[in-house]
C-alpha cells in the first residue's frame, strides 16, 4: 500500500465516503478578502491602542523612566580644553579646503 492509497483509505473512513463539495471560485475569493480585511482592521486597532498607551505614558512623564545618575568621571569644560577642540576642527577644515582646491587624481585603471 502506498502513501497515497493509505491516505485515501483514511480519508474515506473518516468521511464515510462522502467528499465535501468544492467551494466555487467566487466564494473562495470572498473568503480570502474577508480574512485580509479582518487582519488589517485588527492590526490597525492594535496600532491605535499602542499609540494611545505610549502617548498617555509620555504625557504623564512615565515613558521609559530612567534614573539620571551623575557619573564621577564627568570632565568640566575649561577654556583650554575648548580651544584645543576648536583647533582640531580648524585643522580638519583646512585639510578639507586643501583637498577641495587640489583634488587627488584617481586612476580608474588600477
Amino acid at each position: 500500500m502506498t502513501f497515497n492509497n493509505f491516505f485515501q483509505a483514511v480519508w474515506e473512513k473518516f468521511y464515510h465516503g462522502n467528499k465535501p463539495a468544492p467551494m466555487p471560485r467566487e466564494v473562495r475569493i470572498l473568503f480570502h478578502w474577508k480574512i485580509m480585511v479582518v487582519a488589517f482592521l485588527l492590526l490597525a486597532i492594535m496600532a491605535f491602542i499602542s499609540s494611545f498607551l505610549i502617548y498617555r505614558d509620555i504625557s504623564r512623564g512615565e515613558f521609559l523612566p530612567a534614573e539620571k545618575k551623575a557619573s564621577g568621571n564627568s570632565a568640566t569644560a575649561t577654556a583650554a580644553l575648548l580651544d584645543k577642540t576648536a583647533g582640531f576642527f580648524k585643522t580638519k577644515s583646512a585639510a578639507f579646503n586643501q583637498l577641495r582646491k587640489n583634488p587627488p587624481s584617481v586612476d580608474p585603471s588600477r
